[in-house]
């Protein structure tokens, strides 16, 4: 398997997990698509992953009417995911097209990944791992107000007991406040990365990979010294170069005109 193959494995995978662990679940395959939808009101956590190269223009277009079809019987908004590498032409050529099927651009992501990570550094926080309700909620508040998201109508399905089953999340805490988060969790044997997030006003500080390396160190007491796999945001890109990860693939994910949330 290329880096290729494995970073787009990884990121339909993983987001199947997550929806399988939630009640009001949708996870399907249709025409070359790969349905993962949690089933909660939250554009990111729906997605819908082309599951090969795409042919052509004409069959991506197909993708997002079979991705609306599934996005209207769930009820719910959604996101689709293109990796540059696994299109038919430039990426720019993509975002015409999928702007003509109603289609915009919300975030870039990197697929990235590690064998083996650099010295960590000391760290002035204090980490708890998230095994009971209030540090399971910290963690999805933290994402929220990083990214900026309203999750209010999923913290319930996402701060669940089940959606932590074997997942490594770790909350960092500066002076007894909680500051940052991150989990790892097991998909196919490697370690994949999520959740990670500093509130802005403490964010340049070190502390995303510090308490990152927590999750990861937690993981790998269970999982093993295995390859480590994770999709950067833009300003999460740097600080896991500095940790060792490299790039493997690029993404554009887009989302329906109405729900769009950069």
């Amino acid at each position: 398997m290329t880096d290729l193959e494995e970073s787009n494995r990884q990121l339909t995978a993983a987001w199947q997990s997550w929806a399988r662990r939630c009640p009001s679940h949708l996870i399907a395959n249709a025409e070359g698509l790969d349905i993962a939808f949690c089933g909660v009101p939250i554009p990111f956590f729906n997605m819908a992953v082309p599951d090969s190269p795409i042919r052509n223009w004409e069959a991506l277009t197909k993708h997002v009417e079979t991705a609306a079809a599934y996005g209207t019987e769930a009820g719910v908004p959604w996101m689709m995911p293109l990796c540059h590498q696994l299109l038919p032409g430039p990426p720019e050529e993509a975002r015409s097209v999928m702007e003509s099927a109603g289609m915009l651009a919300a975030m870039p992501l990197t697929g990235m990944i590690a064998d083996a990570l650099t010295p960590s550094r000391a760290s002035e926080l204090e980490f708890r791992q998230a095994l009971d309700p209030e540090t399971r909620a910290m963690i999805v508040e933290i994402n929220a107000r990083a990214y900026d998201m309203s999750m209010e109508e999923g913290a319930g399905p996402l701060s669940a007991a089940r959606m932590w089953d074997d997942e490594f999340g770790v909350v960092g805490f500066l002076e007894g406040q909680p500051v940052t988060a991150a989990a790892t969790m097991n998909v196919d044997g490697r370690r994949y990365v999520c959740w990670v997030a500093t509130l802005p006003e403490f964010q340049r500080r070190g502390f995303a990979g510090a308490v990152m390396r927590r999750s990861l160190e937690l993981a790998a007491e269970r999982m093993g010294p295995v390859r480590t796999v994770l999709h950067a945001t833009e300003a999460g890109r740097p600080v896991y170069e500095r940790m060792g990860f490299r790039a493997v693939a690029c993404y554009t994910v887009y989302t329906p005109g109405v729900y769009r949330t950069v």
